[in-house]
């Protein structure tokens, strides 16, 4: 379970949401709740209570939909079910997924309220992330992210994998279960070494970036390709 959020800490993400102007999240103090844009593609309500991970969710909804990051509302989903099993007998979820101009998947975030952040991360990079991310159909990156209650402006904490180069496929598309063993217990190795992502910079396993990102090697790849 999350740590309970301070009154000062509440208060932080609630300013956060304000201060992102309203067109994707709005909050509701007196009733303690978000409210996500109808815009946003969602399979559960887009009133939710004000907790600590879904102060995260609706913070993150706002970053991506803001200047910074320049996602359309139409290309976010939010709270996504993702059936499989016989007869779609089981469902995993997935927090946010971000969709491209052709309404492909892009990325998968999971997310975190703050003071799980480093508790959850293998099994949630692990199971969460690299088990939905074949459901979802083949994104780009998985992210597991979430934003702290500091500073003056909100920022994305975040680690992000580069999926078409952590998995193999065979000539019949199946990924190798021993190759995503091995991908998974590289990044772990490698996460002392792993840079967050911030606008504006990425450690060394995302994407390839696209001709107009030459010039900025370390370039946040959540940051849309296109102007």
């Amino acid at each position: 379970m999350p740590k309970a959020l301070t009154a000062k800490e509440k208060e932080w993400y609630l300013e956060a949401i304000d201060g992102l102007g309203g067109a994707a999240v709005v909050t509701d103090r007196p009733n303690n709740t978000v409210t996500y844009n109808s815009q946003i593609t969602s399979d559960e309500s887009h009133v939710k209570s004000a907790d600590p991970e879904e102060l995260a969710h609706a913070v993150m909804i706002g970053l991506l939909h803001s200047n910074t990051y320049k996602y359309p509302l139409v290309a976010l989903c939010h709270e996504m079910h993702f059936e499989h099993g016989s007869k779609g007998s089981k469902s995993d979820e997935v927090d946010i997924l971000v969709r491209d101009e052709d309404q492909l998947p892009y990325a998968i975030v999971e997310l975190k309220a703050a003071s799980e952040f480093k508790s959850e991360k293998d099994d949630a990079i692990k199971n969460q992330l690299f088990g939905t991310a074949p459901l979802v159909g083949s994104p780009k990156l998985l992210v597991y992210a979430t934003v702290e209650p500091k500073g003056s402006v909100p920022k994305i904490r975040a680690i992000c994998i580069d999926y078409t180069k952590s998995i193999k496929r065979t000539r019949r598309g199946k990924m190798k279960a021993n190759h995503i063993r091995r991908s998974f217990r590289r990044i772990i190795r490698r996460k002392r070494r792993i840079s967050l992502i911030r606008p504006g910079f990425c450690w060394r396993l995302t994407l390839d970036p696209p001709r107009r990102w030459r010039l900025h090697r370390r370039a946040n790849p959540l940051m849309r390709a296109t102007s």
